[in-house]
C-alpha cells in the first residue's frame, strides 16, 4: 500500500512527540527539517513501515538509540502464556476450533506499542473475552478453508509480542485440520519495536508447531524488496500466506501474492479505508482488495 498523506502526517506527528523533551529549539528545528525532507523525498511506491524505519535511523543518528522493548516483550509473552491454557480450552471446545483460534489471534493484535504507544491490559482482556463470540468474515473464511484443503504450504507472517502465543494456537489448529500442510512462521530479522523475533519464538514454544524463519529485515512489515532471498523465495512458493497486523498489510497490499490479512483496525486511516470503527477485527483477502 503506497504511502498516503494521512500516514505522512502521522509519521511527522510521531517525530514531533519524540522531540518533546529536547529543550534546544535550534537542535529540534534542524532535526525536524531533516524529517520533513526525508518524508518529502521518499519513493512514490514507498510504504509506511519502510519510511518509519528510515525516520528511526535518522533519529538514532542524532539522538542515540530509541527505547528498546525487550522487557515489555517478555512481560506480554508471559502474560499471554499464562492465559494460554484457558484460551486453548475454549478453542478446543468451540464448534469450529480454527475459526475461534483466528478470532483470538486477531484480538491479540491489540498488543502494539508502536502504533498505540500505550496498551491497556484491561482493554486487552476485554477484547479477548469478546473474541470468544466473534465470527471471522464468513465468505473470506470459507475461501481460506477451500484453498487450504488443496494447498501444500502456508506461510504465517507474525507481528507483535504477546499475540504470538495466540498465533501459535492458530498454527496448532491448522496442523490438526490440515495435517499434510507444511507450516512456516516468519519473524523479524532483528529487534523492531515490539515485533517478534527468534527470541520471542523460543520463549513461547513456537518451534513446536511450525518451522520458524527470520525474514532478514529490520522493517516492521514485510517488504519483498528488503527481506532475505530465503524469505522471499518461501513467500513466492507458498500456496497461502496468512498475514498479521497493519504493518504487514501496508507493506504487502498490492504484491499480487495469495495473502489473507488478519488484523485489528488501529488508526484513523484504516478506519477510513475499511469504513469500520477502531478495534474492529478484519479478515480480508489480497485478491479481493483494491490497492
Amino acid at each position: 500500500m503506497k504511502l498516503n498523506a494521512r500516514c505522512m502526517q502521522c509519521m511527522v506527528d510521531a517525530q514531533a512527540a519524540l522531540l518533546s523533551e529536547i529543550e534546544d529549539e535550534n537542535v529540534k528545528a534542524d532535526y525536524f527539517r531533516k524529517v520533513l525532507r526525508t518524508v518529502a523525498d521518499c519513493r512514490p511506491d514507498s510504504t509506511a513501515p519502510v519510511m518509519v524505519r528510515e525516520l528511526e535511523r535518522l533519529y538514532e543518528e542524532h539522538f542515540g538509540p530509541l527505547p528498546e522493548y525487550s522487557g515489555i516483550k517478555r512481560e506480554y509473552n508471559r502474560l499471554m502464556l499464562e492465559l494460554e491454557p484457558e484460551i486453548s480450552r475454549k478453542i478446543q471446545q468451540a464448534p469450529d476450533s480454527l475459526e475461534m483460534a483466528l478470532a483470538y489471534s486477531r484480538a491479540g493484535n491489540y498488543i502494539d506499542f508502536a502504533s498505540q504507544h500505550e496498551v491497556d491490559k484491561k482493554e486487552l482482556l476485554e477484547l479477548l473475552d469478546r473474541a470468544a463470540g466473534d465470527r471471522i468474515q464468513p465468505e473470506t473464511y470459507q475461501c481460506f478453508l477451500e484453498e487450504l484443503s488443496r494447498s501444500r504450504r502456508l506461510v504465517f507472517l507474525l507481528d507483535n509480542c504477546g499475540e504470538i502465543v495466540l498465533d501459535k494456537l492458530v498454527l496448532e489448529q491448522l496442523g490438526r485440520r490440515f495435517p499434510e500442510l507444511r507450516l512456516t512462521a516468519f519473524v523479524r530479522g532483528c529487534p523492531v519495536s515490539n515485533d517478534v523475533t527468534m527470541e520471542d519464538a523460543e520463549q513461547v514454544g513456537l518451534f513446536e508447531v511450525a518451522e520458524v524463519v527470520s525474514n532478514g529485515s529490520d522493517v516492521a512489515g514485510t517488504d519483498l524488496r528488503l527481506i532475505s532471498e530465503e524469505a522471499a523465495g518461501l513467500l513466492k512458493g507458498a500456496d497461502v500466506i496468512l498475514s498479521k497486523g497493519q504493518g504487514n498489510f501496508e507493506s504487502l497490499n498490492g504484491c499480487g501474492l495469495n495473502v489473507y490479512y488478519l488484523f485489528l483496525i488501529k488508526c484513523d486511516w484504516f478506519q477510513r479505508l475499511f469504513g469500520r470503527p477502531r478495534h474492529t477485527g478484519m479478515f480480508v483477502r489480497e485478491k479481493e482488495l483494491l490497492t
